[in-house]
């Protein structure tokens, strides 16, 4: 399952917090923006790894305080990613937060729409690291402990992304998941608490109407 989720959480951390580090300029705000979410995002793929349905659980309890300090405490440890963030250091703890509630969201409303369950939300975290590699400085691959993740050549600066090409790529990944497993929804074996209901973001209220006219075509093909 491929999709640059990192680019589109970007995108809804662009839409959901236009203050977020306004005081830097465009470009400067998008890096520290696509480090910050690629640290939290790194942190739910190594957990992944070692227990699947912990992520899980935490995203159906809406729990993001635990990939804050999570990431906190990888990037104080790190002397790289602490100079990095240092001119931002007062406003550090209060991005992480914002940031870590909107990907923890995003996750709990894609599992509420595409029934990825634990599988599936362990398949699209697995194929960020690929996606990464364009986006990220060098630097960061040994913060996290992975320097074979290096590219040959040093990263630039990725270009803002095209909100149009994500929502085709989302909508795409969500479309081979359907066909890969349409009524799959395989839950942890311990219980975890009711999802809350979330307002949807600006992606779902566009894509739930296309949804409903691609049933209803399905339907008609049988009828007629």
């Amino acid at each position: 399952m491929a999709f640059d989720f990192i680019s589109y959480i970007a995108q809804q951390v662009g839409q959901q917090q236009p203050n977020l580090l306004a005081d830097q300029s465009k470009q400067v705000k998008n890096q520290y923006l696509i480090h910050l979410i690629a640290f939290q995002l790194s942190a739910l793929i190594e957990t992944t790894q070692h227990d699947e349905n912990k992520v899980y659980e935490k995203i159906q309890q809406l729990d993001s305080a635990w990939l804050v300090d999570m990431t906190q405490h990888t990037i104080t440890q790190d002397q790289r990613a602490s100079e990095y963030f240092q001119p931002i250091a007062t406003k550090l703890s209060d991005s992480n937060h914002k940031i870590a509630t909107i990907i923890i969201n995003e996750f709990a409303q894609l599992d509420q729409n595409a029934h990825l369950g634990v599988a599936g939300i362990k398949e699209l975290l697995d194929g960020q690291y690929a996606w990464m590699q364009d986006q990220v400085e060098q630097w960061f691959w040994d913060s996290i402990d992975h320097p074979e993740l290096k590219l040959s050549t040093s990263s630039q600066p990725a270009d803002e992304p095209d909100f149009n090409e994500i929502m085709q790529e989302f909508n795409h990944m969500l479309q081979q998941q359907a066909q890969h497993n349409p009524q799959d929804h395989t839950a942890p074996h311990t219980p975890v608490a009711e999802i809350t209901p979330i307002a949807p973001s600006t992606f779902f209220k566009i894509l739930n109407p296309l949804i409903a006219l691609l049933i209803i075509l399905w339907i008609f093909s049988f009828i007629f």
